[in-house]
């Protein structure tokens, strides 16, 4: 709020009141009453603002670089979001979270296991999970390296669903190469 001059004690003070009176989210958006030709001034960003707000959106990108998390995840602009997405998050994991899943796996392998647990186990972060395309481009995959579409299978029934934490199944053919044909298991 502007003034030409100065307020009268006694519109200061009518004002005060009603500044007071809009406390508290049930009033936070009353119209003020404007005192002897007051005047209501936006509050826009002037052009230095607007300089502070990218040298702030450069110090987030240059936080970010050294961890690899591409633009799009720092949440600084309304860079869309396309089908090229996937492929950032993939670059996500593969070069900003898999050296510190490395170095996670060695910390707790070092910190938390015995000698002989360190024999005979190992820490394994599953990136896997994170790195999984689109749902249509996992079923593609998996249709075809179960055998769909004339491919000649290379997957077992139960490894697709190993990838998606699904338990084994026990109505699926035990070996590669088998499908149902005429109620009867015989080679594809």
């Amino acid at each position: 709020m502007k003034h030409k001059e100065k307020l009268s004690p006694e519109a200061y003070e009518r004002l005060k009141a009603s500044m007071n009176d809009d406390a508290g989210t049930e009033n936070a958006h009353k119209w003020k009453i404007l005192e002897e030709g007051m005047d209501l001034v936006s509050s826009q960003h002037p052009g230095k603002d607007g300089q502070g707000l990218e040298q702030r959106k450069h110090q987030i990108e240059e936080t970010a670089r050294p961890f690899g998390v591409p633009r799009p995840l720092l949440g600084v602009d309304d860079t869309s979001w396309g089908s090229g997405i996937d492929v950032l998050g993939q670059f996500f994991v593969r070069y900003g979270l898999n050296p510190w899943f490395e170095a996670w796996q060695q910390a707790i392998e070092r910190s938390l296991l015995t000698e002989r647990e360190a024999d005979e186990y190992e820490v394994k972060f599953n990136a896997g999970a994170l790195l999984r395309g689109s749902m249509k481009d996992q079923a593609e995959f998996f249709a075809k390296g179960l055998g769909a579409g004339g491919h000649t299978p290379w997957l077992h029934p139960d490894e697709p669903r190993e990838w998606m934490d699904l338990e084994r199944r026990n109505d699926l053919p035990a070996a590669l190469g088998q499908q149902k044909i005429g109620g009867q298991n015989e080679p594809a």
